[in-house]
């Protein structure tokens, strides 16, 4: 069945524009998988330290989103985030996207993956924030492909914490698309997208439905570890530290 692919890109006297993808339902269970997955950088070894994976959707998407040109600003403005809540499991170990392109992906960094705290119902202080990178070839739309990236050690994180991505494409076309739930069980603090400056939309951290159709989440995922789980001899367990994190990646 041939699914039409329909892109809105809307221009303001900036050439700013927001975009997305429409067609039918996305099954997640029945996504392509991305050719290469959790690219990090060359070198690096990163522990294979996974429990529980949350996520605020309901297994499908209807849409997919992206900022482009004058959308897209340093340090942060056109970046995604999802809103958890970590009480048996303290630990955050990496970010699962589901991502979707329409023939603009290249290889390279083009990504900073974010863990915030929470500040009122939006994403505040950054607990991390890794640089340079590359979460592998998206599903050319209408697949949907899983991006597991893991961390370079388990992250403890608040009662209530933010995880997502800035896609670093300033002044340019997407290089991908992160998908979104319309009809799915959400959170309670709901999606969030950060609007760059003089947009016909409020600047800040606001929700999606703002800009695109009514969203309950985005594809942003979060792997965890309970206390239990990362306990162990302290050779092979290492809590990850912003210093150490700003030591790998640069």
């Amino acid at each position: 069945m041939n699914l039409a692919i329909f892109i809105m890109i809307v221009f303001s006297s900036r050439s700013i524009a927001e975009t997305r993808i429409d067609s039918a339902r996305i099954p997640a269970a029945a996504r392509e998988q991305a050719l290469c997955t959790g690219v990090i950088k060359p070198g690096i070894k990163v522990p294979a330290l996974r429990g529980e994976t949350l996520g605020n959707h309901d297994g499908t998407f209807e849409n997919a989103y992206a900022w482009a040109y004058a959308g897209v600003a340093a340090p942060d403005f056109g970046a995604f985030a999802e809103s958890y809540e970590a009480p048996a499991a303290p630990f955050a170990t990496g970010i699962t996207l589901y991502l979707s392109q329409i023939g603009n992906y290249a290889c390279g960094p083009q990504m900073e993956l974010y863990c915030w705290e929470d500040d009122g119902g939006r994403p505040g202080n950054a607990i991390v924030c890794l640089s340079g990178m590359d979460p592998g070839s998206p599903a050319e739309w209408p697949g949907i492909s899983e991006h597991n990236i893991p961390f370079p050690g388990p992250i403890p994180v608040p009662m209530l914490f933010w995880i997502g991505y800035w896609g670093s494409w300033i002044d340019d076309i997407p290089r991908f698309f992160i998908a979104a739930d319309l009809d799915g069980p959400g959170s309670i603090k709901g999606p969030r997208t950060k609007i760059a400056e003089n947009l016909e939309y409020p600047s800040g951290w606001q929700n999606p439905s703002l800009v695109w159709d009514p969203t309950q989440s985005l594809g942003i995922c979060v792997q965890t570890l309970s206390t239990a789980s990362v306990s162990g001899p302290a050779e092979k367990i290492k809590l990850a530290t912003w210093g150490g994190f700003k030591s790998l990646y640069k």
